[in-house]
């Protein structure tokens, strides 16, 4: 089974996909780890080295992964910001999490110091890709998912899109 959980930065993709996975034979793919590492790739905006743009993921790559695991797992849940419109897989359940802008950027202050020390990269780099990755569609039957309410709240909707057989396993 592969499974898409996807949507903007701090909305809570890691985290459900860490949960997914609690299954035997499982595991995660993080776009996060498919960042190109030529810096020419990443554009500068004001001062900032852009991190939070479409085009600086190795999608080919990711594409690749996604095959290689799904040969050798039962659930493959892959987690990330926009790669749904890069991929060449169509997942049997996709996910886009959502939340309010505030929200979003109170979780990543939270959790990203750099970002809560440099107020003017989430003005300029990662509030504006928020707006880009809740424009995206995803695939065919992708349902959204309010990431507001609480981490168990999120996973119920998950498994009842993952079907009874799953959900009895997880």
């Amino acid at each position: 089974m592969l499974v898409f959980i996807w949507g903007p930065t701090s909305s809570g993709k890691s985290t459900i996909a860490k949960e997914l996975v609690s299954v035997a034979n499982s595991c995660i793919i993080a776009q996060d780890d498919f960042y190109y590492t030529d810096d020419a790739r990443f554009s500068l905006i004001g001062e900032y080295q852009n991190w939070d743009a479409q085009n600086v993921f190795n999608y080919a790559a990711l594409d690749q992964y996604i095959s290689e695991s799904l040969e050798q797992f039962t659930l493959v849940v892959v987690e990330g910001m926009c790669f749904p419109a890069h991929t060449i897989h169509r997942p049997d359940v996709s996910v886009k999490l959502t939340a309010p802008l505030a929200t979003l950027q109170k979780r990543r202050f939270a959790r990203d110091s750099w970002i809560a020390a440099n107020t003017g990269y989430w003005a300029v780099c990662a509030a504006p890709f928020v707006a880009e990755v809740d424009a995206l569609v995803g695939p065919p039957g992708t349902v959204v998912v309010d990431a507001t309410g609480s981490v168990d709240a999120v996973l119920g909707h998950v498994y009842r899109l993952m079907g009874p057989a799953m959900s009895a396993s997880v």
